[in-house]
């Protein structure tokens, strides 16, 4: 069993823990999944991938999520069956929250998250450790009830901001209590102002690879070949915008509405989430 700490090492590069703390952080991830098969080498290759991204380092990924997800890009059923199981409620839920049919939300969900369509890789596989896979899920699952309620596909669909907000406002309440909704009532009616804004100040490329993956849906490998870098590459430019959009937002809320980072940590994630599930239906209402 100490191969797989140095196969683990290895892979992380640089960026390695001492050998007890990557035992510790393999034994978790197995335990957190004992179903599914964690390889050392293959699991280190995609954190140290994504470790780029990580203004913090190892310590801001989410180590356990990303296994399953790793071992559900590597097609182990096992891996598919609980992530099925794992997330199935909550997607459930969406769709009850949005009034759609939940079999029918939560089979284009799985199905966009975990499955190959032709060239295009499975959705699951955009997703880098830096928040809940819960979150990621459930950002997944709001997208797609907008287009089951609009009857769109989703490339002909606009974001509905209100929609959004209210779900993740929901989401909030569920997980942190009723006074994540006196927070999101108070953010709300300025999050727009504050968006468009943060757009108009990006850098041209960021602006553009933004535009490409939330409006166009073109994927981090296509985006890259387009700009002939490499695809780890323009995942740090997506990562580097969001950051930038998210950091402008909280500067115009804390000095529009003298927010303070007590009320902004208490709906930190939420609000991520709910930027980036507006970024669509903002790119749209700058263009019109």
């Amino acid at each position: 069993m100490a191969d797989d700490v140095l196969e683990f090492r290895q892979a992380l590069g640089a960026h390695a823990p001492d050998p007890l703390e990557s035992r510790r952080l393999l034994d978790g991830a197995r335990r957190r999944w004992p179903t599914i098969t964690v390889d050392a080498s293959g699991f280190g290759a995609l954190v140290a991938a994504h470790l780029p991204q990580a203004a913090q380092g190892l310590g801001a990924i989410h180590l356990e999520d990303l296994a399953l997800v790793w071992a559900c890009l590597e097609g182990q059923k096992p891996a598919h069956d609980v992530f099925v199981t794992t997330f199935d409620a909550a997607v459930r839920q969406v769709a009850l929250r949005g009034g759609v049919d939940a079999d029918e939300l939560s089979s284009r969900v799985f199905q966009k998250l975990l499955v190959r369509d032709g060239d295009k890789a499975p959705s699951l596989g955009r997703y880098a450790g830096l928040g809940p896979l819960k979150s990621f899920v459930l950002v997944s699952a709001m997208r797609l009830l907008v287009d089951l309620r609009r009857g769109a596909r989703p490339q002909d669909s606009s974001v509905d901001d209100e929609a959004w907000v209210e779900l993740a406002t929901t989401v909030a309440v569920d997980e942190q209590g009723p006074s994540a909704r006196c927070d999101w009532a108070q953010l709300k009616p300025h999050l727009a102002t504050a968006l468009e804004e943060a757009i108009a100040a990006l850098p041209v490329r960021q602006r553009n690879v933004l535009r490409l993956h939330y409006v166009e849906d073109v994927s981090a490998e296509a985006i890259a070949r387009m700009y002939g870098v490499h695809r780890a590459t323009t995942t740090r430019w997506l990562t580097d915008a969001r950051e930038q959009v998210f950091a402008h937002v909280q500067q115009r809320l804390r000095l529009e509405l003298a927010v303070g980072t007590q009320t902004l940590d208490s709906v930190n994630r939420d609000l991520a989430n709910g930027i980036e599930l507006s970024l669509p239906g903002a790119f749209r209402a700058a263009a019109e």
